[in-house]
Order: structure tokens, then sequence, then C-alpha cells
């Protein structure tokens, strides 16, 4: 995937001769799962690429990353001064993706200390490997669900601390309804469905109890409203002539009712 994201020959060398080069493309596959646009996708792995090189240079190896080297090592390329703290911690942000790819490989043991990005990364993280683990979904499933469940998220709490034992049915209907207005056809389906598996998550982690998934609306599929809104001029001319011969009704080509019924 590495390879559809940038475009510069150089630029890709230097992907495929890093220390982290499969890791890196794994997290590229993880990122755009997770709904992430192409350009922090870009980004973070940029970060990863140059995370490889200063790793090599300090005479380390993959084995080595974990959430302190990460901190040392931002440290060191952003040290305190002013107009660095938002590049900073973006870069923060992209290694620790990084991180839970190696762990995910068995690149490196469990962290004694969790430091992720951000409370609603970790329970992202821990609502997808749900999905994977527990409910079977596939990666095109998960690439849905995911991005919904963060709108969730960042609609009902904010940036804020996730309080789910305060979740009230007044929010699981009013995101569902505001997403389905959104969509059409079978789309307004999709929100439903992802909440629904967003509130089975919670219930079997025991954060809230069993019943708030009656709170999700019904969104109704009208009959034949995945039909085509038109149809071509030839199977109109078609249907015409079928229609006439199905009335007795004089027509002007006989040959083309009879390519219809043979």
């Amino acid at each position: 995937m590495i390879n559809s994201l940038f475009t510069r020959v150089n630029v890709i060398a230097r992907f495929n001769e890093s220390p982290l080069h499969f890791y890196l493309s794994d997290l590229a596959q993880k990122l755009n799962r997770q709904g992430y646009s192409r350009g922090v996708i870009r980004r973070h792995l940029c970060a990863g690429e140059k995370f490889g090189r200063w790793l090599t240079a300090n005479k380390l190896t993959p084995s080595d990353a974990n959430e302190s080297l990460v901190k040392r090592y931002v440290a060191e390329q952003w040290p305190n001064s002013a107009g660095c703290g938002r590049q900073k911690m973006k870069a923060h942000a992209g290694l620790m993706h990084l991180v839970c790819i190696l762990r995910e490989s068995r690149a490196i043991l469990d962290a004694s200390v969790d430091l992720t990005a951000s409370p609603a990364h970790t329970w992202l993280y821990g609502f997808e490997k749900y999905l994977v683990q527990v409910a079977g979904a596939t990666e095109s499933t998960c690439k849905r669900y995911v991005p919904i469940a963060r709108r969730f998220i960042e609609q009902t709490f904010g940036d804020g601390t996730l309080q789910w034992r305060i979740l009230t049915a007044d929010h699981v209907t009013a995101f569902v309804t505001r997403e389905a207005a959104t969509k059409s056809g079978f789309g307004r389906k999709a929100a439903p469905v992802a909440i629904r598996a967003v509130i089975r998550f919670l219930v079997s982690s025991g954060d809230i109890r069993v019943g708030l998934d009656a709170a999700i609306p019904t969104m109704r599929s009208w009959q034949h409203a995945a039909l085509p809104r038109h149809i071509s001029d030839d199977l109109l001319d078609r249907v015409l002539v079928l229609l006439c011969y199905k009335l007795d009704t004089p027509c002007k080509d006989d040959s083309v009712v009879e390519e219809i019924w043979l």
C-alpha cells in the first residue's frame, strides 16, 4: 500500500530500506481500515520511516522500540522550543500507532505502562479487535464501522473523557438519525448496525447495561428504492413492444417481438 501513497522513487526506496518496512506497511493498512485520511496516513508513515533511521543510527532494532524510546526520540528531535509543540504531538501520535503494530506482530513485548495517543484511540483499537476476534467482522466491515464509531465518540464526548455510563437513549437516537439523514438507500442502515455493534461491545466490556440498543431507530428501506431512476431507450422500446403484443395491438416491428420471446 505504501507504493500507492507515495510517487517519488527515492521516497519509496527509503521505505523499502527501512528496518521497519514490513511494520510500516501493516500500519498503512490498519490506518486505512480505520478511516484515516490519506494525508494523515502519509504523515504517520514518514514519522515511522524517520524513526527507523534513528534506530539504525543508534544501533537499535525494532525489538528495542517501545513507549519510552519513542518519548526519548521525540524529545531529541523536537526539543522544547517555540513552534514545535504541534509537530511534536503529531509525531508522537503516529509513532504510538506504530508501537501498537509492533506489539501485535510480537516484535516487542507487552508494555507495563500504556501510553497510547488518546482514550478514544485506545477504545477504537479495542473495538476493532472485538469486531474481528469476537464478531467475526471482515476488513471491509471494520472499515465502515470504525469511522462511524469515531464520529459517535466525537459527537457524544468531544475531546473529553469517555464516560460511557452517562450514555443515554437520546445520545444514541440523535446520532443515528443525524447519520442516516446524510445517506440514501441502503446506506441509511450503516449507522444503526454500526452503533448496535458499539453497544454490544460496551455491554460485553461492562461499561453499560443491556437494553440501550432498543433506542436505535429503524431506518426504513422503501420497496423498490434501490431500482434505477431511469431505463435505457432500447429497453423502453422492448417493453413497449412487448406490451403491444400482450394487448394484441399492431406493432410495426414483429421481428423485435420474436427476439424478445426467443
